[in-house]
């Protein structure tokens, strides 16, 4: 009876250590099988991946698109109080000594500036400043100059 209880346990033992070696051939077999099919996906997502569409930013123009716009351009301001009028033609970008935004606003279809301008005429080389402000409406996705009004002027 001890020789069958003995051959009984080592039975046991050896089919026990067989089905953990099963099941952990098992184990590493459904691991390779789960990364297998992780890598598998991954690359028919990066396949299956619509590039995505980059907007184009619509920004206001900017201080240099603004310079090269007003080329070309005349300006007049009248002093309250005085009959002497002030003229201007943006003939160069030379003449641009500074420009600083005072003021910004903005939608999908209108951008609104207000600039200071320091400026240096070409010939006397008589330095001016001047506050204008220019707006600009969107049509086929693209800025275009629409209005420059001079609201100072002086040397």
């Amino acid at each position: 009876m001890k020789k069958a209880t003995i051959l009984l346990l080592l039975a046991m033992i050896g089919f026990g250590c067989q089905t953990q070696n099963q099941e952990s051939e098992e184990l590493k077999a459904l691991k390779e099988q789960n990364d297998l099919l992780k890598s598998q996906l991954e690359e028919k997502k990066e396949k299956a991946a619509i590039p995505k569409r980059e907007k184009k930013k619509s920004v206001c123009p900017n201080i240099e698109r603004i310079k090269n716009d007003l080329l070309g351009r005349k300006v007049s301001y009248k002093k309250p109080g005085k009959l002497l009028k002030g003229n201007w033609e943006f003939a160069a970008l030379s003449e641009f000594i500074g420009v600083n935004i005072l003021e910004e606003s903005s939608n999908s279809q209108v951008c609104e500036k207000t600039l200071y301008l320091q400026l240096q005429d070409m010939d006397t080389k008589r330095p001016y400043e001047m506050k204008i402000y220019v707006r600009y409406r969107k049509d086929n996705n693209d800025w275009y100059f629409d209005d420059l009004q001079c609201q100072y002027y002086d040397y």
